[in-house]
C-alpha cells in the first residue's frame, strides 16, 4: 500500500513538474484553440447578416437615384418634357416632384414595377399605345441599353430621390 501511494505521490509531482515547466506552451496553445473558435464563430455571425440585409441597406450599396438620370432627361426628353418649353401632355421631368406627379393621364412611374410604368414601356417600345420615346432617336435605347437599364434600375428599386 506504501507503493501504491508513492507510486500515485510520483504521478502528481511528475504532472505538477510537467504544468510548470511548460505553463507557458499550454497557455499558448489554449490561446490558439479560442482565438480559432472567436474568429469562425465571427465569421458566421457576418455570413448571417449579409443574409438578412434589409431592403434599405440594399439600395444604398448600389442604387439608382434620380439624379443619375438627370443628364439622360436633360439630353433626350426636356426639349418635350420639361417645364421651359412646352410640354406634351403635361409631363415635365426635369424634377423628381414632377416625374413622380406623372402627366395629365396619371402616373408615369410605378415604383418597384418597371413593366406597369410608362416611362419605362414608352422608352423600351414595349408600351403599345402611342410613340415610342425619344421620339426623335425610337433606336436611341437600343443603340444604348445601358441608359435603358438605369432607368429600369431606378423605377425596380423603388424611384428613389
Amino acid at each position: 500500500m506504501n507503493n501504491n501511494r508513492k507510486y500515485f505521490q510520483n504521478i502528481i509531482f511528475n504532472t505538477f513538474k510537467f504544468f510548470q515547466r511548460n505553463i507557458f506552451h499550454i497557455g499558448f496553445f489554449f490561446f490558439l484553440i479560442n482565438t480559432v473558435f472567436f474568429i469562425s464563430s465571427c465569421e458566421d455571425n457576418n455570413e448571417a447578416s449579409n443574409q438578412n440585409l434589409d431592403q434599405d441597406t440594399i439600395a444604398t450599396i448600389d442604387s439608382i437615384r434620380f439624379q443619375d438620370l438627370t443628364s439622360l432627361f436633360e439630353n433626350r426628353c426636356y426639349s418635350c418634357h420639361s417645364e421651359p418649353e412646352y410640354s406634351f401632355y403635361a409631363l415635365n421631368l426635369d424634377s423628381y416632384e414632377n416625374t413622380m406627379l406623372g402627366s395629365q393621364n396619371g402616373p408615369v412611374v410605378v415604383p418597384f414595377d418597371p413593366e406597369n410604368s410608362l416611362l419605362y414601356t414608352k422608352c423600351s417600345g414595349e408600351h403599345v399605345d402611342g410613340d415610342r420615346m425619344p421620339q426623335d432617336n425610337v433606336n436611341f435605347f437600343d443603340n444604348r441599353p445601358d441608359k435603358l437599364q438605369m432607368i429600369y434600375d431606378w423605377i425596380l428599386q423603388g424611384c428613389l430621390e
